[in-house]
């Protein structure tokens, strides 16, 4: 059985208050941590999304931009901005808090959708794609990274 390469500790957001967590309508947070040198794949989803860095250093891919960030960074993506997290450390834990909301005019169910994984072939960087993490067609002019094959 294989290990996950992330995971989540949801702590504020809708029903978590059963869970030992805060009840929010509109707000979902988390602190998030992905296994050294893994990474996260391009995805997106209807909601807003930040990650404060608390710990290790990364790469997020967001739509075309590359930016680097370690310990106190802070990190935004709009809605339906493909987006992805390379933990870019051999050895270091990549530990971040996460929060998803809604803001007025926002679809209503957004805080229900989760991530969809991003089409490999349309992402547009190549980086931020995980080829083997998903099933898609063969994407015949892209020449991925040797790290993720």
């Amino acid at each position: 059985m294989r290990t996950p390469i992330t995971n989540y500790y949801t702590l504020i957001g809708p029903g978590i208050d059963k869970h030992g967590g805060v009840h929010a309508e509109n707000l979902f947070c988390a602190s998030y941590y992905l296994k050294p040198g893994k990474l996260y794949p391009a995805h997106n989803h209807p909601s807003r999304e930040f990650y404060y860095v608390m710990g290790g250093e990364a790469i997020f891919h967001s739509g075309q931009e590359e930016i680097k960030v370690s310990k106190g960074s802070f990190i935004m993506h709009p809605p339906h901005t493909s987006h992805a997290i390379r933990n870019t450390s051999e050895t270091e834990l990549f530990e971040a808090m996460t929060c998803w909301w809604n803001e007025p005019g926002d679809i209503e169910d957004a805080m229900e959708k989760g991530g969809l994984m991003t089409n490999p072939c349309l992402v547009q960087h190549t980086h931020s794609a995980n080829p083997k993490r998903i099933s898609h067609p063969e994407c015949s002019e892209v020449e991925w990274d040797d790290k993720l094959k």
